[in-house]
């Protein structure tokens, strides 16, 4: 029996394309807009851009409480959040749409309080 070592999102994010790393690097200091066709790594450049604000987080001291990913549809807001939750661990990732949440106070009071 062998056995496989799966890449963590920390290891996957050293494999990015030079212009993924570009991208990643600018974001990390200025607000950034991301625009590249289907397939070309915009979901990893947002995995990267998630770990470096959770790292800093963790080396200030303090615990980030929300970061929000955005996408244009229903389904592609469940793959999003399939990836992420694949690759960001010890991230509680939840998924929002129009179709799955309660738009209610108590809803978003007790999502923010996690």
């Amino acid at each position: 029996a062998s056995s496989k070592r799966t890449m963590s999102g920390y290891d996957k994010l050293k494999l990015l394309r030079q212009y993924q790393k570009d991208i990643l690097e600018f974001a990390k200091t200025n607000n950034t807009i991301c625009v590249l066709e289907t397939g070309m790594g915009k979901t990893m450049i947002a995995i990267g851009l998630v770990e470096y604000i959770k790292q800093c987080a963790k080396d200030a001291g303090v615990n980030p409480k929300i970061t929000f990913f955005l996408a244009p549809t229903c389904n592609l807001t469940g793959q999003q959040a399939n990836v992420a939750r694949g690759e960001l661990k010890g991230v509680n990732v939840v998924e929002c749409t129009g179709e799955t949440m309660t738009y209610s106070y108590d809803y978003w009071r007790m999502r923010f309080a996690q």
